[in-house]
This record gives C-alpha cells, sequence and structure tokens, in this order.
C-alpha cells in the first residue's frame, strides 16, 4: 500500500495490489501540481510550482494556508505504509495506515494524539 502524488499531480492511494488496485484519488492531473504539504493547521494541500494551493483537504479554508511545511511529498514520490508527514511546527502528522486509510492526527497539550481527518 502506498500513496503516490503521480508525475501529473494526481494524489493517488493504492492497495498492495499496485495500480489496479486504487483506493482513493485527487483527481486533480495536469493541474500544474509539484507537492502536497501538511501545514502548521493540519490542512493538507496539494501545490503548484507558484505556490498555490490546487487542492486541499477540505478540513481548512484555502486562507488559512501557512506556507511550507517541514516534510513535503514531492511530484513523483510516494508515501508508504506508516510513513508520514509532519507540519513545521510538529503538531500535525498524516500517516498512511495498514488499513488503508490517510489519517491526520492533532498532538494535543497533553501529549496524546487527536485524529483529526480520517479519508476512509
Amino acid at each position: 500500500m502506498h500513496l503516490e502524488l503521480q508525475e501529473n499531480g494526481n494524489l493517488v492511494q493504492y492497495s498492495e495490489e499496485g495500480q489496479n488496485g486504487k483506493v482513493w484519488e485527487t483527481n486533480t492531473p495536469d493541474k500544474g501540481i509539484t507537492h502536497m504539504e501538511i501545514t502548521d493547521l493540519g490542512a493538507l494541500n496539494l501545490i503548484s510550482a507558484s505556490g498555490s494551493i490546487i487542492w486541499f483537504d477540505g478540513m481548512m479554508p484555502n486562507n488559512l494556508w501557512t506556507g511550507p511545511a517541514q516534510n513535503v511529498l514531492k511530484q513523483g514520490d510516494s508515501l508508504n505504509a506508516q510513513q508520514f508527514l509532519r507540519s513545521e511546527n510538529a503538531r500535525f502528522v498524516a500517516i498512511l495506515k495498514d488499513d488503508l486509510s490517510l489519517v491526520v492526527y492533532l498532538r494535543k497539550e497533553d501529549g496524546k494524539n487527536e485524529e483529526i481527518y480520517n479519508n476512509n
């Protein structure tokens, strides 16, 4: 299982069956997307070379975007099961779980993680 930002800018989640096991996608091919990032507010964004948000996960309005994250998924890269992206402030983590879900967690002040987004 892996999450792939394809060369054409479409973000696709695959099951263990590979290309035939498509689970989910953003339907964003050929829109100039170069990378995905998680912001300090916990939003997942697909970004163009000019820095414009082309797709976001729907959790936050576009105008709350706060800039580049510490960890990004670049065009053509994959995020495999149990790998993650972390926001620059380390409060938010996006992880691809073994059950085929893409989940965003918020690290609360008490150190516990709260699930705030799940694509399943």
